[in-house]
């Protein structure tokens, strides 16, 4: 399947108008682009050259008209053009000799074939001609003619002179009637004029879209006749067949596809044998020879919130050219991939998630599709757009997954992607899903120059070997040695045209058609050396049919040609040689086109006695046999979706499943032990399994039936699967944007789902519980081993019905007496019952049993967070009362643990369980009696009894952790477990608790100020710091806002008598503290400005020369009310620099390294602040979010403290800050806790503690000691000193101006 890779690639042209249509040759080496008055030819190969272009006269655009439409000969001569006239326009394409790239060495390059595609061309006009009277409206062409559809009506041909050899009109065609919903009645319009048509040569068919919105088929049944059939009635405007898969892709006006099966034989089982139902098989086979059937529809609009008028109708639809996918444009905007069953594989409408992306970033295709064509093996989309340049075009890139084209992998466990010059493996390493990545195998560039692009892949058994061919030769990879090897000769690599590749050991075979003797061919090389003079075996294809399908399982060799011939060879190896006996050749009659082939493991039937017979892989050596038989069975994907098993011997096929896309065929082992082989299909229904496909299943012909469908997402597409994880591997379409592209990159993703449920759900219907037993525990390692488990008895629940009377005992019981035989059977059951509704939780408990001992088995094992959900089951199931006691139980096993999350969530659940219950008990019904009412009553007044005793219990749990947190010092601890418990005004809480939160001893303080450091991710101040400056600190933190820096505030004398002389005890100090900050304010403007350049943070410091003794007044009035506040900016500009350090980063820098002094979070486990887990202490991203978030925490902490007069968290919160006005404060208020302050700051052995101790001693405790009339005195000397200052530094100033 194909996904869209990388950035879209943007070309333009010299000619200046839009490109309107564009077109590549029968071998894509050339593409033709028109415009309304200009052609232009482009090379179309692995790089985009113009080699030539002309531009028609004014003359000509006006007797012709303007260019619409063009169509390419199939010798890619000619090229005809159909102008808005309805004139044909031929012109002549002629190669010169001049090369475009100027080489000028064309005889000596090691590539003929690159100069060839890089020759000029001159395009010259042939002629012109107009084939009706009204003139042409759409054509098509073959090797000899050109099919005109004029505007009449009529369908006529000419050859490419301009010839015209005969006509007819349409409406003598015969068409058959519509007998579908979908298609609606007969169109009755005349005459029947065609506007868009669709031909393929091969099969000499046609694909028609009429004006009036109706399409259909035109076959041809012989020399001279045609037939039609109708597809859709009306709104068609665009058809694509499909003759690969026999479908009809028809789009509609309003964006839809409408998929319809072509007519054509149908193969009718033999196991039909009575008349009845042979006769409606033959009249299913006459319908379906003689009708389009109509399948299924492709909408975009399910895939994205948009309307039919947002994408228009569709523009243009292509096939691919292996036909596997479908490609869609529309008219107003948005391209479109999709696969034969509906699988969205790409698009570039972006989902609802990338929205926010798409106003910075160019969407292609936004203003709709004009016309696109695949380049080779269709790993390019060259494409028209209503928004592009003049001379512009887009060219998107795909990638596709091995299988899809390369049919021998399907045994393959090794999920492999090509694109055009390389392989991607999908590599993973250890049993963790996120350990997939993807390895890019680069194709050797000398290969690639003459053999782009890559068209077949095969891979040894042993996954160790690669074969890889392009246009010519082959190429090999050994994973091992990490090595390629490549012919020596490059005439002998030219002289390979690869059909298929296999491998056989370590031998690679090629199915080769040799353009010298015009015949195909096996040929066999050793996997050490690529010459004709290694050549193994050469063996000539019989009949020299040409191969189609090849295989090979290291023992016989099938061959499936396109004419239809079944080959089975053996391989015989004597003295040191190989060749290849024929064993079987058959002639197959086939209801469609083979797709994929593949040898299952050879079969050896054991006959012991005339009547018995056991079958086996291997002959047992220590029986004596009789006689033994060995039979070959294969796999056959046919492109109707069939998926058959044959008997290589004689050709009988019996059908497994249909409307399948592709298949895997493997074996599952685990831990070097093969478990068994197993059979994968996906298609219209998802995914299906056959488990075990074993030999004597397959023998038999029984129970060859597939479990039930894993469904898949529509927008992700199987690939392969992973054995060792256990899981399915699918790809999905991924956008991402990058600053060095304005369009979006387009990648791939990785999407995966377990199988294991699936295949232990088939083996226990089929009563296969050991083995389904012995399959488990071979997969008990895998990392969602149980969410496997909770998905089989999920399914099994949606499967059966759990209300089944007891009589027939359903699945589900089988299955939990299954699961009951895990430890992991609680939690599945928890999972599982919590998913689905309700109403079945109680008859699902029937076969599962008591949730009580569910719940006490969790207990038991520790896992709490399980048993924490088994607590809604337990109040649904039991009661509330029981439920309400097992919160409680379990509330104090997690608050041991410290799961302050879990404990949150617990509390949440008891008041809500208790809302819920009072609702219910205050319910009463219009008709209940008076005796009811009252025994309510009663209930709900004994309940409220309840409830208190059970709120205080509960009270008192978590306000015995709150102290205990409050103990350890967990400051930030203690918040997260306020705010999911207790209640967001902590200081209520903190008030009525407040004797737990007093630091008492310097140990007490130690801790706490250590805690943190830690907690709240600031450093040790361990660099020097500018010196304290007390008036600075008093003027920086004063209650109220601080002047523009600079100015000098003002005082006449009465206010300063007025403050020195109030009576009033809280005028005083609201005057006083305004005074303290116009006097501090002054003292700022004498200080100088100092700059911290060891930490690249600018701060502004005030130094002295001289000790300035602090204002005893201000002192004095720290100790009539609480301390300041500082404001969160403050806080935050006070720890700039000690934050930086531990990983504030910018955006788009990201630190080389760490700082030296960072403090070690992991020596520190008491103290970790709670974070989610998984995270990197080193990552600098997470650590600015980290630093975010601590200082809002410690900013709402230090003002809830306050609040509630916790005085000594304070000072040790200011202490960290080094917040001098708020130290001081502090420490009048609980002047005892001095003592051992002083001592915890002599304990601590960073130099900015030090400083902190020295300037407390000799600043603060002084006045610590003065009365309130010694501090007055003291703050009108201060003023009057300094007021004297100031006015001589207003003086100066004012003869400065």
């Amino acid at each position: 399947m194909y996904f869209t890779f990388g950035w879209p690639k943007i070309y333009f042209s010299e000619i200046q108008e839009n490109f309107i249509d564009v077109t590549h040759n029968s071998n894509c080496s050339l593409i033709a682009f028109i415009g309304s008055t200009s052609l232009s030819i482009w090379s179309g190969d692995q790089h985009r050259i113009q080699l030539g272009y002309t531009i028609r006269s004014e003359d000509s655009i006006n007797t012709f008209g303007k260019n619409e439409k063009l169509c390419w000969s199939p010798d890619s001569s000619s090229i005809a053009i159909i102008t808005s006239t309805g004139y044909i326009l031929v012109y002549r394409i002629e190669r010169e000799g001049i090369d475009v790239l100027n080489f000028k060495f064309y005889k000596e390059h090691h590539s003929p074939y690159l100069q060839h595609d890089k020759r000029k061309i001159s395009i010259k006009f042939s002629s012109s001609f107009k084939p009706s009277v009204l003139g042409a409206l759409c054509f098509t062409s073959n090797n000899e003619y050109i099919f005109i559809f004029s505007k009449e009506g009529y369908l006529v041909k000419s050859s490419w002179t301009g010839e015209l050899i005969n006509q007819f009109s349409l409406d003598i065609v015969p068409f058959d009637s519509l007998n579908d919903q979908h298609s609606g009645g007969i169109p009755s319009s005349s005459p029947l004029v065609v506007t868009k048509v669709f031909y393929n040569p091969s099969y000499s068919i046609f694909g028609l879209v009429f004006d009036n919105g109706a399409s259909a088929i035109l076959k041809k049944k012989s020399k001279d006749k045609l037939r039609g059939y109708w597809l859709s009635r009306e709104n068609s405007v665009s058809i694509a067949l499909n003759l690969k898969h026999r479908l009809a892709a028809v789009g509609l006006k309003n964006g839809d596809v409408l998929i319809y099966e072509l007519p054509g034989p149908v193969s009718v089982s033999s196991s039909n044998n009575n008349n009845n139902n042979n006769n409606s098989n033959n009249k299913a086979a006459f319908e379906s020879m003689n009708n389009c059937k109509y399948l299924r529809t492709f909408s975009l609009l399910q895939f994205r919130e948009l309307t039919p008028d947002a994408i228009g109708p569709i523009s243009e639809m292509k096939w691919t050219h292996d036909e596997n996918c479908l490609a869609v444009g529309w008219k107003n905007r948005g391209f479109c991939l999709w696969s034969v069953y509906g699988c969205k594989l790409a698009c570039t409408i972006p989902q609802m998630n990338d929205m926010m992306f798409s106003t910075r970033y160019i969407e292609p295709c936004k203003e709709g599709v004009l016309a696109f064509s695949f380049g080779p093996e269709s790993y390019h989309l060259v494409l028209l757009s209503n928004g592009n340049h003049n001379g512009e075009f887009f060219q998107l890139t795909f990638l596709k997954a091995s299988l899809a084209s390369n049919p021998s992998l399907n045994y393959s466990e090794r999920i492999i992607l090509q694109t055009e010059d390389r392989l991607m493996l999908l590599n993973y390493k250890g049993k963790e899903l996120g350990d997939i990545r993807w390895k890019h195998l680069q194709i050797p560039s000398i290969y690639l120059n003459d053999n782009w692009p890559i068209r077949h892949i095969a891979l040894s058994r042993d996954r160790n070997q690669y074969a890889v061919a392009g246009k010519r030769g082959i190429i090999l990879y050994n994973s091992l040695n990490k090595r390629w090897k490549m012919f020596g000769d490059r005439n002998q690599e030219q002289e390979i045209e690869s059909q298929c590749l296999a491998w056989y050991k370590s031998v690679v075979i090629v199915a080769n058609y040799s353009l010298m003797q015009k015949k195909h061919e096996f040929l066999l090389y050793p996997k050490q050396h690529l010459d004709n003079s290694s050549l193994l075996y050469r063996y000539p294809i019989p009949q020299n049919q040409s191969p189609a399908l090849l295989d090979c399982n290291d023992l016989y060799l099938t061959l499936l040609t396109n004419e239809s011939f079944f080959y089975l060879f053996k391989f015989v190896e004597k003295n040191s040689t190989i060749e290849l006996h024929l064993v079987h050749m058959l002639s197959m009659s086939v209801p469609s086109i083979p797709l994929s082939i593949s040898l299952l493991p050879p079969i050896q039937v054991i006959y012991n006695s005339p009547n018995t017979a056991t079958t086996s892989n291997f002959a047992s050596p220590s029986k004596v046999v009789v006689n033994q038989q060995q039979f070959v069975y294969c796999l056959i994907l046919y492109a109707s979706g069939k998926l058959c098993l044959a008997n290589a011997e004689n050709a009988l096929q019996h059908e497994l499943t249909n409307e399948i896309e592709q298949y895997w065929f493997t074996n599952i082992y685990r831990d070097k032990e093969l478990i068994g082989n197993t059979l994968w299909a996906y298609g219209k229904s998802g995914i299906k399994v056959w488990f075990p496909f074993s030999s004597e299943e397959i023998y038999t012909n029984k129970n060859l039936h597939h479990n039930r469908s894993l469904n898949f997402d529509n927008e992700v597409y199987p690939v392969g699967f992973l054995n060792e994880l256990g899981v399915i591997v699918g790809l999905s379409q991924g956008i991402s944007y990058s600053s060095c592209s304005a369009y979006p990159n387009y990648e791939i993703r990785i999407k995966t789902h377990p199988f294991l449920h699936s295949i232990l759900k088939h083996l226990l219907e089929r009563g296969g519980a050991e083995k389904a037993w012995n399959l488990s525990n071979r997969f008990y390692t895998i990392p969602h081993f149980t969410h496997s488990l909770e998905l089989l008895l999920h399914e099994t629940i949606s499967d059966d019905d759990v209300k089944l009377s007891k009589p027939k005992i359903p699945k589900i019981e089988y299955v939990v007496n299954f699961l009951k035989k895990f430890p992991q059977f609680p939690e599945v059951v928890m999972r599982c019952t919590r998913k689905i509704d309700a109403s079945l939780w109680k008859d699902l408990f029937k076969y599962i049993g008591d949730p009580v001992a569910l719940y006490q088995k969790c207990l038991s094992n520790g896992r709490i967070e399980i048993a924490a959900s088994y607590l809604k089951i337990l109040q649904n199931l039991i009661s509330d009362d029981c439920s309400r006691k097992c919160a409680i139980e379990l509330l104090e096993i997690v608050l041991d643990f410290d799961n302050i999350d879990l404990a949150g969530d617990l509390v949440r659940f008891l008041y809500t369980s208790d809302d819920e219950l009072d609702k219910c008990n205050g319910q009463v019904d219009d008709d209940d009696t008076a005796v009811e009412e009252e025994a309510s009553k009663q209930n709900r007044a004994n309940r409220s009894k309840e409830s208190k005793l059970f709120y205080k219990n509960l009270d008192s749990i978590l306000s015995s952790y709150a102290s205990k947190l409050l103990k350890a010092k967990l400051l930030r601890n203690f918040l997260l477990f306020s705010r999911k418990t207790l209640c967001d005004d902590i200081s209520t809480w903190l008030l009525s608790k407040k004797r737990s939160t007093i630091l008492r001893t310097v140990e007490d303080l130690d801790m706490a100020l250590n805690s943190i450091h830690v907690q709240f991710y600031i450093n040790l101040p361990y660099e020097n710091i500018p010196p304290f400056s007390p008036n600075s600190v008093l003027s920086a933190f004063s209650p109220t806002p601080s002047p523009t820096p600079g100015l000098l505030p003002s005082f006449s004398s009465s206010s300063i008598g007025n403050i020195l002389t109030t009576n009033s005890e809280d005028e005083y100090e609201d005057d006083l503290i305004s005074l303290s900050d116009s006097i501090g304010n002054m003292n700022n403007t004498e200080n100088t400005t100092s700059t911290n350049n060891n930490n690249n943070t600018t701060t502004t410091s005030t130094t002295t020369t001289t000790k300035t003794e602090t204002d005893p007044t201000l002192i004095a009035m720290m100790s009539q009310s609480p301390p300041t506040m500082v404001t969160k900016h403050e806080m935050i500009e006070s720890l700039k620099s000690r934050i930086q350090q531990t990983g504030k980063v910018d955006v788009d820098v990201v630190p080389t390294h760490q700082p030296t002094h960072v403090y070690s979070f992991k020596s520190h486990q008491f103290m970790v602040a709670p974070i989610p887990s998984g995270n990197d202490f080193n990552d600098p991203y997470f650590l600015k979010e980290s630093i975010d978030s601590s200082m809002d925490d410690l900013y709402y902490l230090l003002q809830e403290l306050t609040n509630a007069g916790c005085y000594e968290w304070v000072l040790v919160i200011a202490t960290v800050l080094l917040n001098t006005t708020l130290i001081c404060k502090t420490l009048k208020k609980v002047p005892n806790i001095y003592e051992n302050y002083c001592k915890m700051l002599s304990h601590q052995k960073p130099v900015g503690y030090a400083l902190l101790l020295n300037f407390v001693e000799e600043n603060v405790y002084p006045y610590l000691q003065l009365t309130q009339n010694d501090l007055r005195k003291q703050l009108s000397s201060n003023y009057h000193m300094k007021s004297s200052s100031s006015l001589d530094f207003q003086s100066i100033h004012h003869d400065v101006e």
